[in-house]
Order: C-alpha cells, then sequence, then structure tokens
C-alpha cells in the first residue's frame, strides 16, 4: 500500500460535484496541504476522516478542518495504519482500529489514539472478518501459525480481551477459510465465501453460505453459491445499507442483497472510479483517487451506482437436498412413520375387539374362536373375495379337485350347510354371519351361494400396521 510510504508529500484535497457521476469540481476550492503519510481513510458519523501521522483532516460537503494529532507511540509509529488495521465502526459510528492479524485493539477519540486491549499481538487471525455487536468486536476465521481456522473470537470492551466463541452443539461446521464476507442484520450474521491454500499451495475458493446467531452461537449452513464468482475480501467492500453490500472484483462491481439471497454484476474500471480507498457517507462514496503525488477525494451519488445494477440473480445454486436439509428430512420422515405406526399399532386392539375376523384356519371374534377344516377355510375365502359366487364355481375349487363330479353335488352342499350351521351354534349375539343359498333371479336352474356379514382376512398385525 503505497499511500503508507508517503512523507512530507503535497496532499490534494479537492471534492468534485459532478451532475450524475461525480461531485462538480466549482463547488469547494481545491486546496493543497502539506501532509505527512497516510495512516487511515475512514468517516465520522458526518465527515470524511483522514488520518496521517500528525494530523487529521475532517471534510464534509461544506467545510472542512484541519488539527494536529497527539504523538503516537514509538511502538505503533510505523504499524498503526490502513495496512496493519482494520477500522470496525458500532452502531453510533464510533471507530475501532483492530490489528488485522488480531490482537491490539485502538480507539481514536480527541485526536489521539488510544490501546485499550490487554492482549497484546496474537498474529492468529490473519484475513479474519471483524464487526462490532452488543459491545463487542467478533472475528471470523483466519489465517494463523501457517494455516487457516474456522475459529470465531469476541473481543469483550470490558474484560478487554478476546476470547473464542464456542458454536451451540446443533451447529454446521464451516470450512476453515480466511477473506470472507460478512454481514450483520440485527441478530444474524451471514458468512459469505472465502479462500483458503490447499496443500499445493493453491488458492481454493469457498463457494457457500453460512448463519451464525449471534444470540445462541448456532452456526446454519444457507446453501452453496453460484459458480459464476468467487467471494472473498480480497477487494474492498462498501457497506450500502442494511441489507445491501458491493464488492469490488477486478473489473466487476458485485451487489450482493442478503435479505433476498441475489447479486447483480457490472464492469468496473479502476482508471474511471478507484474505490480500493473508499468510504459511504449518507447518500455518497467517497473515493481516493492518486495523481502522481497528489490525491484527491471524488465521489458518486448511491443512487447512481446502485441504478446501474438491474439484473438481479440467485446467490444459491438450486440445491434442494442438501446434506442439512436430507438429515431434516430423514428425521421427519422417521417421526411420521413412527407416529404412524404408533397410532395404527394403538388401533389394533379396537380393530381385533369390534371385527370378526379370517385368521389362517380360523374365525375369530373377540375371545370367541371358531376352527375351520381345510375345506371350509378354502370356501371361506373364496366367498370373502367374491362374495356371493354360484354352486358349480364353488365344485371347481382346488380343494375338491380329487372328488368326482357325482361326489361333489352331494358333498358340497353338504360341506355349506354344516359351516351355516356352525355359525348359528354357541356364537356371541353380534357375531352375525350366515351362508344364503339361492336360486339366480334369470336362469332359476343356477344355484348362488352368498355370504351375508363381513370377514376380514387378517394376517398378523404387522400386515395391519403397514397394510400389507
Amino acid at each position: 500500500m503505497y499511500l503508507r510510504a508517503m512523507k512530507n508529500i503535497s496532499f490534494c484535497v479537492a471534492i468534485f460535484l459532478y451532475s450524475s457521476f461525480l461531485i462538480s469540481q466549482n463547488s469547494i476550492e481545491q486546496r493543497e496541504f502539506n501532509l505527512d503519510s497516510l495512516r487511515f481513510f475512514s468517516s465520522t458519523k458526518s465527515n470524511l476522516q483522514l488520518i496521517f501521522n500528525s494530523s487529521v483532516v475532517l471534510i464534509s460537503d461544506s467545510k472542512y478542518s484541519i488539527e494536529p494529532i497527539a504523538k503516537i507511540e514509538k511502538s505503533f509509529f510505523y504499524e498503526l495504519n490502513n495496512s496493519n488495521f482494520d477500522v470496525v465502526k458500532d452502531s453510533t459510528g464510533s471507530q475501532f482500529f483492530v490489528r488485522k492479524q488480531l490482537g491490539e485493539v485502538f480507539t481514536f477519540q480527541n485526536n489521539a489514539f488510544k490501546q485499550i486491549d490487554l492482549s497484546g499481538f496474537l498474529n492468529s487471525n490473519a484475513g479474519s472478518s471483524k464487526l462490532f455487536y452488543n459491545n463487542a468486536l467478533y472475528s471470523l476465521f483466519g489465517n494463523g501459525y501457517f494455516k487457516e481456522n474456522n475459529l470465531i473470537l469476541r473481543y469483550d470492551l470490558k474484560a478487554r480481551e478476546w476470547s473464542k466463541v464456542n458454536p451451540s452443539l446443533d451447529s454446521d461446521i464451516p470450512k476453515a477459510r480466511t477473506n470472507a464476507i460478512v454481514k450483520k442484520i440485527d441478530d444474524q450474521l451471514y458468512i459469505l465465501g472465502g479462500n483458503y491454500q490447499n496443500n499445493s499451495n493453491q488458492t481454493v475458493y469457498v463457494r457457500d453460505l453460512y448463519l451464525f446467531n449471534l444470540l445462541t452461537n448456532k452456526v446454519t449452513k444457507i446453501g452453496d453459491l453460484t459458480d459464476l464468482f468467487n467471494f472473498n475480501t480480497l477487494n474492498q467492500i462498501i457497506e450500502i445499507d442494511k441489507y445491501r453490500s458491493v464488492v469490488l472484483k477486478r473489473d466487476k462491481l458485485i451487489l450482493i442483497d442478503f435479505k433476498n439471497l441475489t447479486y447483480d454484476a457490472i464492469d468496473y474500471s479502476k482508471n474511471a472510479i478507484d474505490f480500493t480507498y473508499s468510504q459511504k457517507l449518507e447518500d455518497k462514496i467517497y473515493y481516493l483517487k492518486s495523481d502522481d503525488s497528489k490525491f484527491q477525494i471524488n465521489s458518486i451519488e448511491l443512487e447512481n451506482l446502485l441504478s446501474k445494477f438491474k439484473n438481479p440473480k440467485s446467490l444459491l445454486k438450486d440445491n434442494y437436498f442438501s446434506f442439512s436439509k436430507m438429515v431434516y428430512l430423514i428425521l421427519l420422515l422417521g417421526f411420521i412413520s413412527s407416529f404412524y405406526i404408533f397410532s395404527r399399532a394403538y388401533n389394533l386392539r379396537k380393530f381385533k375387539l369390534k371385527s370378526i375376523l379370517k385368521q389362517a384356519n380360523y374365525i375369530t371374534y373377540k375371545n370367541f374362536i371358531l376352527p375351520l377344516d381345510y375345506e371350509e377355510s378354502y370356501v371361506i375365502d373364496f366367498l370373502i373375495l367374491k362374495k356371493k359366487v354360484t354352486l358349480s364355481a364353488i365344485f371347481e375349487l382346488p380343494c375338491f379337485n380329487e372328488y368326482s363330479d357325482s361326489y361333489k353335488k352331494i358333498y358340497i352342499p353338504k360341506l355349506i350347510k354344516e359351516l351355516n350351521e356352525k355359525f348359528n351354534l354357541q356364537v356371541p349375539k353380534k357375531f352375525k354371519l350366515s351362508l344364503e343359498k339361492n336360486k339366480n333371479k334369470v336362469d332359476k336352474r343356477i344355484l348362488e351361494i352368498s355370504l351375508k356379514g363381513e370377514i376380514i382376512p387378517y394376517k398378523g398385525w404387522i400386515s395391519y400396521v403397514f397394510k400389507l
């Protein structure tokens, strides 16, 4: 970062106000300041803020001011700058300057840097993503001691130390990474993309989206990203509003909508607009544009920039069968199946008490059992299936194949009569079964046998429960 190396150079602050894209050049007089190295380009609630080695410049549309800053402690004089520290803001716009590799935390108040932590230089989370929530700073993932991690660390402003956040036991486990994009919406934190180095020292981009609940510490995978772009924070991130951010990727600007989980991309040229050093303030995005040793502060209307994004697309792949969804589906189906089996098994006793059942060579009703011989059982099975049959159809049943036709004419009517008598002797009152013999209404020579009453075939509780 060449801004860090600038010393005793002429810094030109010019605010341009263009009618549609930039601020016009004639609204504020261009001035040159004999200022030293730029440490941070940031913003307060209502001003742009440029912090140099010994000065701070505050700029708004109508005015600017230059004030000296307190002497920086010698051990941090060459460290405390944009190359080594991230600027994290709380909900009121107050700034915290947090070492990128994690450790020291500074504030800048009354034109003086003040170290507020007791932790020292940890060097454990290079490339971590940082944010402020509920009186604490959070650092997510990063690279420490030559290896990426998926750690979530929390800096408590009262305890003044960093500590590890343990995700809930039902959390999904994200892959270790650096440079993830984070977006806090209320008590939820979206974690998008990132990258890591594989065993061949090649950069691998992570294509997924997670949600971290800041209240319960639960990490949940939302889904896998589309293959069109690699998302990470190696480029500048501009917070547009509560739900949207713009990511700068070489020749593209990507607008991400975390509420609707969509994105849109437009072409982008640093020669026209360089967002490498940029700040959003009210309804404009301000950025530094260099010209040899001079720098201009230019801006673009936020509305004009957003108007160029016209074709939002889904951020996620259509993956309806992710692992977490499959587990949920299996558990849901297991619960439904268990409930169904339990309810069917619970109703089995009622079913057996109120129904006349045919079980193998027996007819049962409550505690009553009526035994049948092989031929009687065969005839009953046939009548259960057909309800009304001709006597000649019963003659053709396989159980009577060994009998002659003349013997069948004597034996089968007798068997039906005896079976009917069994139904009417020594049985419960509600056991209403009978076999009736009638002549066919069309052809009086044809005799028909019909079963009066309902017999339900029963093959055991498994068949009943699963309706086999």
